[in-house]
């Protein structure tokens, strides 16, 4: 009776700690997932502040894996039937345009004009399946009244030619000076979250095409697609020009290793990515001027970059080791409003190594 007891107690006990024993690898497990999709849900909820540590583009790597299983921030919610067909531009149907360069009530006002946008400014045919899947990035600051109107104009310019596409506005927390290229770089991860893009245009928020022929379509080669502005006279500045609005496939963009971070204030990094492009053996198109004709939107000027020149001197000789793969930010929020994916990213706190000597 005592030894039948005994097991009986025995084979408790042993239940007792399989289960607690299960009980901590549960508790293990879902706290691991936690941690590792804290940072991919931060898109879900409007105006959520992002405690990330710092980023860089290793651990960007690391996470995508998990960015891609979880399919965090997509935006898509069309969903095709198989007889579905292609798109086809009526190109008959472009043609030049006028811009009204008018000071728009508000960016709330903007944002009831546009109709046909899912939160985070992605849209997506409905009757066809596009041809071309574009993330646009702009770089931001302080530019509220230019982006009112660059997306009033621009959201039905992009919707007639029936791409596929996702605004992204990358914002530069505080006061430092300004650093569009590691913006662009930091744009081009984060992008990432929200699925695979064929074409990536870079975006300033000041210009908008005069022309609906000018196609924001996935280039075989990078495409300056500005070269003839208002603000210069609608004349192409220099020949090496490759800024204001440009275009390039993420193979491009990762052969070039991305933007330079070393170019604060105004100017450098568009010259800096011509020389990247020429290092890497890729070639420039650049699009017919009496088409690609780009309105300028009045702004304050900026200080230009006194250092430029002599890192420019250095580009070719930098431009693998200093870059998209070198980039480190924190990333502050993240905001998906209606006509554009907000994302604000400190990049002040970082000495950027390569920018002064080349190893």
């Amino acid at each position: 009776m005592i030894s039948s007891v005994g097991s009986r107690n025995l084979w408790r006990w042993l239940l007792l700690v399989i289960l607690l024993v299960c009980l901590q690898y549960y508790k293990y497990y879902a706290n691991k997932n936690r941690k590792s999709t804290d940072l991919l849900h931060t898109f879900a909820n409007v105006n959520r502040n992002i405690n990330t540590g710092i980023m860089s583009y290793q651990r960007f790597l690391a996470l995508n894996y998990t960015f891609n299983k979880l399919k965090l921030g997509m935006s898509r919610k069309i969903k095709y039937s198989k007889n579905t067909p292609v798109c086809r531009i009526n190109l008959e149907s472009l043609g030049p345009r006028t811009v009204n360069k008018t000071r728009l009530i508000s960016l709330d006002w903007v944002e009831k004009q546009l109709t046909q946008l899912f939160p985070g400014g992605y849209h997506a045919p409905k009757l066809c399946r596009s041809r071309h899947k574009v993330a646009i990035f702009i770089p931001y600051r302080d530019r509220y009244f230019n982006l009112e109107i660059f997306l009033y104009h621009m959201h039905p310019f992009w919707q007639k030619q029936l791409l596929e596409y996702q605004v992204f506005v990358i914002e530069q927390y505080g006061q430092y000076k300004f650093n569009k290229g590691a913006l662009f770089n930091i744009a081009f991860m984060e992008s990432q979250r929200f699925g695979t893009w064929g074409c990536l245009f870079f975006h300033d928020v000041d210009l908008i095409p005069l022309d609906e022929r000018v196609l924001y379509t996935c280039p075989r080669m990078p495409t300056h697609m500005s070269p003839a502005v208002e603000s210069d006279h609608f004349e192409l500045k220099y020949q090496k020009l490759f800024g204001g609005v440009t275009a390039m496939t993420p193979r491009h963009f990762l052969k070039v290793n991305g933007y330079s971070n070393c170019y604060w204030s105004w100017g450098g990094e568009d010259d800096d990515m011509f020389k990247r492009i020429q290092a890497a053996k890729l070639g420039v198109r650049r699009l017919n001027s009496s088409i690609a004709r780009f309105a300028t939107l009045s702004h304050a000027q900026q200080e230009p970059n006194p250092d430029r020149y002599k890192k420019l001197g250095k580009a070719k000789k930098r431009f693998r080791m200093e870059g998209l793969k070198s980039i480190e930010y924190q990333l502050i929020s993240g905001h998906k409003r209606k006509s554009f994916t907000h994302i604000i990213a400190d990049v002040n706190p970082f000495d950027y190594q390569f920018c002064e000597t080349v190893l």
